[in-house]
């Protein structure tokens, strides 16, 4: 804060003129309010303006000194903040006239707008830098958020417009928002020559997209800090602060709404230009790949759906026998391979040569190397995005919503002058929860393969048809969908009381692995969320 009777001493210093101290004085003493006003001259200012009450306490003064300027150094032109002071002051016309021209100033001080045009312009320009100098004579160094440079004073200033809070939402655009547009225009250009050209994705890039997911918080932040000089950004900096509490929580119900589908876009569109990237070409028109039932199932539901379809298969068979909950193989089929069973039918069935639960037979060697090698021929058919694209296909997931959390949660818990902040605090909790959720369930089936996916579950499939076809039903349909009908009785039992592969994922969001929390450790197979890879 400052204390304007010492300018005023200083002033009179300056100009070595008793008048000149005298007519300060005087400024100094006026009242804008006759005693006991519950509604002052400054709140209405503030309040008209979306200032702080201290800024306009401080322009009030500033526009004290802009009059004794006028009286000394005219012409003299004010600051877009003083003239603010002025434009109310006048609206009191008998304090004004009567009162502040007549007994106060030596003459009567007029307020004359520009009419317009080049030459006023580079009138009004010529004296307000003129003022600036005179400011500096007799007050010093001129506040910058109220006399700010002739560029701003004639530029940004002019474009100001009067607003009702209740039509409206005020949010303060960030400080050096033309820069963060370049930045962010420069980073998705840089990913987007990396991808188009085949690059890695160097560490650079990486940074480079974190500077601008970060950018707008920093701004945020910085434009609700106050300067280094101990003066206040103009215009009232809190964010969003004509929002009500309540109205802002439902803002930010709906910020969140919004970005849970707009992840879902990010992630859509990353996998599309992961595939454009790694396999030339992202058009769903082209010709569909020929999936085994196993890569099916892979592609639905990861590692653990794979196993199921292969028990199913091996049930139907006749080659596992339930018992209970647990399996065990068929004693023929120990002694002869059946034929044309693939490399997983045969390490299943050695597996179960003792009664196995299906979590136990996952942990055989044999059936982990078999259920790998599917893994890795989708991904050599490009099916699968590698562990390191499916992460970068969950950062991009994660960017809606951490923007949310930081660019408008967070400034407004910093503002800490609010109520209701326990519960937006609660929101932000959840928000971040939920981005670690879509990070961690990323899926790494491209977009090309979840459509056919979606194509093959949209088959008219009949049980009991044949054994391949129940098993590529069963495949892509799943435990629950396939034998809710209950048929065999309880020859499926083990795999309806396994607990996974129980619903129908057509989004190509199933429970493949390889990007989220474990950092991609499977390589790309089938994880069930944070916990790791399941197998």
């Amino acid at each position: 804060h400052h204390n304007p009777s010492a300018f005023g001493i200083r002033a009179a210093m300056a100009t070595d003129a008793s008048e000149h101290q005298e007519l300060w004085n005087r400024l100094l003493e006026f009242q804008f309010d006759k005693p006991g006003a519950a509604f002052t001259f400054e709140k209405r200012l503030a309040q008209e303006n979306g200032w702080s009450e201290n800024f306009a306490a401080r322009a009030v003064v500033e526009y004290k000194r802009f009059a004794f300027l006028c009286m000394h150094e005219a012409p003299a032109t004010p600051s877009f903040q003083v003239d603010q002071v002025w434009h109310l002051h006048l609206t009191f016309t008998h304090n004004y006239w009567d009162e502040f021209c007549c007994k106060v100033l030596p003459r009567p001080l007029h307020h004359n707008p520009t009419m317009g045009g080049p030459q006023e312009h580079d009138k009004f320009w010529k004296q307000y830098t003129r003022t600036l100098e005179a400011y500096r004579r007799h007050f010093g160094p001129p506040p910058s958020d109220l006399w700010p440079a002739p560029s701003v004073r004639f530029g940004h200033d002019t474009r100001f417009r009067w607003v009702s809070p209740d039509d409206y939402w005020l949010i303060p655009k960030p400080a050096g928002w033309d820069s963060l547009v370049k930045l962010a225009a420069g980073a998705f250009a840089h990913v987007e020559s990396a991808l188009n050209t085949g690059a890695t994705l160097s560490g650079q890039s990486i940074a480079t997209l974190g500077l601008f997911g970060f950018a707008p918080f920093a701004c945020v932040v910085a434009a609700q800090a106050e300067s280094g000089d101990g003066t206040e950004h103009y215009p009232h900096t809190a964010f969003l602060s004509s929002v009500p509490g309540p109205a802002f929580l439902c803002l930010y119900v709906v910020a969140m709404v919004i970005s849970y589908f707009a992840s879902k876009l990010f992630s859509r569109t990353c996998s599309v230009v992961m595939t454009r990237r790694s396999h030339g070409s992202d058009n769903s028109e082209d010709e569909l790949q020929s999936f085994s039932a196993y890569e099916l199932a892979y592609l639905q539901g990861g590692k653990e759906a794979v196993l199921d379809t292969c028990i199913f298969r091996l049930l139907s068979q006749g080659q596992l026998v339930a018992h209970g909950k647990q399996l065990v193989a068929n004693k023929f089929s120990l002694q002869t391979v059946p034929h044309g069973a693939s490399p997983l039918d045969t390490a299943v069935l050695l597996a179960c040569q003792q009664p196995s639960r299906p979590f136990d037979i996952m942990k055989s060697n044999n059936v982990k190397t078999s259920i790998n090698e599917i893994q890795a021929g989708l991904l050599e058919r490009g099916a699968l995005h590698s562990a390191a694209e499916t992460r970068y296909v969950a950062l991009a997931a994660t960017v809606p919503p951490l923007l949310v959390l930081l660019c408008l949660g967070l400034p407004r818990v910093l503002a800490s002058n609010y109520k209701h902040i326990g519960y937006l605090v609660l929101l932000m909790a959840v928000t971040l929860i939920m981005a670690a959720c879509i990070y961690c369930n990323a899926s790494s089936v491209t977009r090309r393969s979840a459509i056919q996916v979606e194509q093959a579950q949209s088959r008219d499939y009949r049980k009991g048809a044949d054994l391949d076809a129940d098993t590529m039903a069963f495949a892509v349909l799943g435990a629950g969908v396939f034998l809710g009908a209950g048929i065999a009785g309880q020859q499926f039992e083990p795999l309806l009381n396994a607990g996974r592969h129980q619903q129908v994922r057509a989004d190509g969001s199933g429970g493949t692995d390889g990007g989220g929390c474990d950092g991609g450790g499977c390589g790309g197979g089938g994880c069930g969320g944070c916990g790791g890879c399941g197998g």
